[in-house]
């Protein structure tokens, strides 16, 4: 189900330059806890918590992510699913015999999360959860 991408030398060092500039640490664990702050304690929804130290490259949601992804969509927030699926129905095309899997994969929904996103937008993404998950 995956692959091997090996790189040589060359290439992880000039990733690594760009990824310092790029994915911008600092500015991710700030919104990290401004989201964790604003959508703790939804009625309808609460943020999956990361591990200490992790560091967050999208912030999931668990709620019925179907209904919440449509009235987000109306107030012009795009969402994602990054994991509507179980893996056995994915490779084997067959329903999911784990109960916990199967709940997650339709509950779990991403909310915009990117370290280049205005103090506005950030407001107005977590408003609109917030309105559409009270």
């Amino acid at each position: 189900v995956g692959m091997n991408s090996c790189m040589d030398e060359i290439q992880c060092a000039i990733l690594m330059r760009k990824l310092d500039s790029t994915l911008n640490f600092d500015r991710r664990m700030e919104m990290k806890a401004l989201y964790d702050v604003a959508l703790g304690g939804l009625g309808k929804a609460s943020p999956i918590r990361w591990r200490e130290g992790n560091m967050p490259h999208i912030y999931p949601i668990l709620c019925r992510a179907h209904q919440v992804s449509l009235d987000l969509a109306d107030k012009g927030v795009e969402t994602m699913r990054h994991y509507p699926f179980t893996l056995e129905e994915e490779i084997e095309h067959a329903p999911s015999t784990c109960p916990c899997s199967y709940s997650a994969a339709r509950s779990v929904l991403s909310i915009p999360f990117y370290p280049w996103m205005t103090d506005e937008e950030i407001d107005y993404v977590l408003g609109s959860v917030r309105e559409v998950c009270r």
